[in-house]
């Protein structure tokens, strides 16, 4: 109701000639205020004592205090009718008054601006005046701006200082165009761009003093005083026009220089000038800052501010062009990127106000919603027609042994060719604010590696069919290759994801979303709570991955602690284990079809020499398994390696075992010479001296003994046999030949 009454009352600061009106208004609410209060029915002595009281607060100027007073009564009687009645009137006239006063500084500062406007500024002398005047208002204008005032007043304040800071420009303006004038002839009749390695102090003292006027006039523009990047300082863009002149003539226009195709042109241009302008710019004129509000800003950070006017005008302008041409977008976009790069490498240029600034790439393409949308579509098709022309090459999946270390699993080309893509990517994008940090990582890369997953296990669930069952051939590639191509791919992109997961960019960005999820987390009752909150924070980086999505079993603190690949690595792994098994498949039946000739040996039990080496039925047997062994050694990390190796130990130490050793008779002779293969054919392929070798060898010693006992504790104790049993040295002892 007051706010309508003020806004009916005063509708401009012309309205200030009605004030004498709103005064009078105000005497007749008092005088309503004093009948309410006499009009009281009551007729004790307690009722005439507070009626005497009431039209006391009534009476009083000062009516902060009568509310004051009236609410203690309030609080002693309770909420009487004669308070309740009068108290609605004070705040009234509360509001009233405080808009009186408001109203009446604004026409005092009016009419001040108004003497202002009409002086003419001739001369640097009129100009300190101006300015000196001109800074005692701008700071009674700044206390109206602070004024305590009633919530319905404060839209009448605001529309006051609206008025008045349009009115404070209207004084500046020819403040501003006379330095500024000032300024710029200075430059121009010292020379100071001509030669600045050869300024004299005389002249650097001018312009700095000429700086500083419109600095300080700058200070007093309540519209304009507060630069924020991108604006820039009004003394700083004169201090910038030889730069912009120049460059205007060379990228602006129809020169050769000014190429849409070649934007590194005119950002080299830009670093060029620095390189040879602003250290010294900075030591002959920064003291322009002194006894001004910018005085703790840095003087280089103002002057590139203002040098990078022209640069983002061009390349704006440059941008409408080549949006719509995709390797124009791209290449302006990567050296935009470049540049910031070095920017604030080298100039330590951050805007003071941007928590992260993102140099030009943010003011041109990430906070243009449509440029950035056709950026990050351009690079979507790029890397997809990359990923496709990676997978698709006639050698895709060779293994590439010169890639890495010699102890390193080996990958294929397609996986180190997919790794170097995926980290172009991520250099694309660690510099950017998170949102596009995330864009890019759940719709580029976490999607490739999607897609390779399903590629892998493709080509897995194909070699299972075709090899595993049907016991295919397919081309000069083997099995053994084949399935070790699959393992490569798998493993060596398992290593780079968890190197990724570790790198800061990813850790930055996972704990980013961890403490937006943070207090959800901390305050929900219950690990469902936890896991919902975890489960939107995976969905909203891809709804289309079912691989972020955390497992059903893992804790609110495990899936914290996890990294943007741990998912996705888990779904890699599983498939690995299945290639394993897969692996383990192809030696077993590499090592039964093998050992084929060595099984139809049946004169164990009449062998009547030994033979000075192996039994030339394992050939076939070393020859084929040192071949596969060594490939898969020159592919695999060392420890994958190993395994291999062990497997094929422990599977030939059964092998013989039980189609050997349980089947055959022997002789001592039969039984030296089943020894002498088992050792022979250990050492030949290089295999380790497991549990199950040792076994092997002291059951071919239990053979090859000569002697007629049969008795198993004896023989174990004999011969020392530890690794065999009681009841498997008596199994043994029965196919000798007695």
């Amino acid at each position: 109701m007051t706010t309508e009454f003020l806004n009916s009352q005063f509708s401009s600061l012309d309205d200030l000639a009605n004030i004498d009106s709103i005064v009078s208004a105000l005497e007749e609410e008092r005088t309503q205020l004093k009948a309410i209060a006499s009009s009281s029915t009551h007729h004790s002595d307690e009722s005439r004592h507070l009626l005497v009281l009431v039209s006391d607060l009534v009476a009083k100027n000062d009516t902060q205090q009568s509310l004051r007073e009236i609410d203690s009564l309030i609080a002693q009687y309770g909420p009487l009718s004669l308070f309740s009645g009068v108290r609605p009137q004070l705040i009234k006239r509360l509001e009233l008054q405080e808009s009186n006063s408001v109203q009446q500084h604004a026409k005092s500062i009016h009419t001040k601006l108004e003497t202002l406007q009409t002086s003419q500024v001739k001369s640097q002398t009129q100009f300190d005046e101006i300015t000196g005047a001109l800074k005692v208002i701008v700071a009674e204008i700044d206390l109206l701006i602070q004024s305590s005032v009633a919530d319905s007043v404060k839209p009448e304040l605001s529309k006051c200082v609206a008025q008045l800071t349009e009115l404070v420009s209207e004084v500046v303006l020819p403040l501003k165009e006379f330095a500024t004038d000032s300024l710029a002839e200075t430059i121009r009749k010292e020379g100071l761009w001509k030669d600045i390695h050869s300024v004299s102090a005389k002249t650097s003292k001018t312009v700095v003093d000429g700086l500083h006027a419109l600095l300080v006039c700058q200070s007093i523009d309540i519209m304009y005083r507060n630069a924020v990047y991108p604006q820039s300082l009004w003394a700083f863009d004169v201090l910038a026009q030889d730069f912009r002149n120049r460059f205007v003539y060379h990228f602006e226009g129809k020169g050769e220089t000014n190429r849409l195709d070649k934007p590194e042109w005119c950002l080299n241009y830009f670093e060029t000038y620095l390189e040879q302008h602003l250290k010294l710019t900075t030591f002959l004129l920064s003291n322009c800052l002194k006894d001004t509000p910018y005085e703790s800003e840095p003087f280089a950070y103002l002057f590139i501010t203002s040098l990078l006017v022209p640069v983002r005008q061009k390349l704006a302008a440059d941008l409408s062009v080549v949006v719509s041409h995709k390797r124009n977008l791209s290449h302006l976009v990567f050296e935009l990127q470049q540049f910031d790069q070095r920017l604030k490498s080298t100039y330590k240029f951050r805007p003071p106000f941007a928590h992260h600034w993102l140099g030009l790439t943010g003011d041109l393409v990430l906070f243009n919603e449509q440029v950035f949308e056709v950026w990050i579509s351009n690079e979507k098709d790029f890397v997809s027609a990359r990923y496709d022309e990676i997978v698709n090459m006639s050698d895709a999946f060779a293994i590439d042994r010169d890639a890495v270390e010699s102890n390193k699993t080996k990958p294929t080309k397609s996986a180190l060719n997919l790794k170097t893509l995926i980290e172009s990517i991520t250099k694309t994008y660690e510099n950017l604010a998170l949102k596009h940090q995330l864009k890019f990582l759940s719709e580029v890369q976490l999607k490739l590696l999607n897609f390779y997953y399903e590629k892998l296990q493709s080509g897995r669930d194909a070699f299972e069919t075709r090899i595993l069952k049907e016991r295919q051939q397919e081309g000069h590639i083997t099995p053994l290759e084949r399935v070790c191509r699959i393992w490569c791919s798998l493993k060596f992109m398992v290593e780079a994801m968890e190197t990724w997961g570790e790198q800061l960019v990813f850790v930055q960005l996972w704990s980013s979303l961890n403490v937006k999820k943070k207090s959800q987390l901390t305050q929900s009752t219950g690990l469902a709570a936890a896991r919902t909150a975890i489960l939107e924070m995976a969905s909203s980086i891809s709804s289309n991955l079912g691989t972020l999505t955390p497992p059903a079993e893992s804790s609110a603190d495990e899936i914290l602690s996890q990294t943007f690949f741990d998912s996705i690595i888990k779904h890699y792994t599983a498939l690995l284990a299945r290639i394993q098994k897969d692996l383990v498949t192809l030696f077993d039946r590499e090592i039964n079809n093998s050992m084929r000739d060595y099984f139809a040996i049946n004169s164990w039990s009449t062998t009547s020499s030994l033979k000075n080496s192996y039994s030339t039925e394992l050939t076939k047997t070393i020859v084929t398994l040192s071949r596969d062994l060594t490939f898969v050694k020159t592919t695999f990390c060392s420890s994958d390696y190993l395994f291999v190796l062990s497997h094929v130990s422990s599977v030939l130490a059964k092998y013989i075992d039980t189609n050997i050793i349980r089947v055959g008779r022997f002789n001592p002779l039969g039984g030296q010479q089943l020894r002498l293969d088992v050792t022979s054919l250990w050492e030949q392929l290089g295999l380790p001296q497991t549990f199950d070798y040792s076994r092997l060898v002291q059951a071919c010693s239990v053979l090859a003994d000569p002697s007629p006992e049969r008795n198993a504790a004896e023989f174990k104790s004999r011969l020392g046999l530890d690794s065999l049993e009681t009841r498997y040295v008596d199994e043994i002892l029965l196919r000798k030949v007695r």
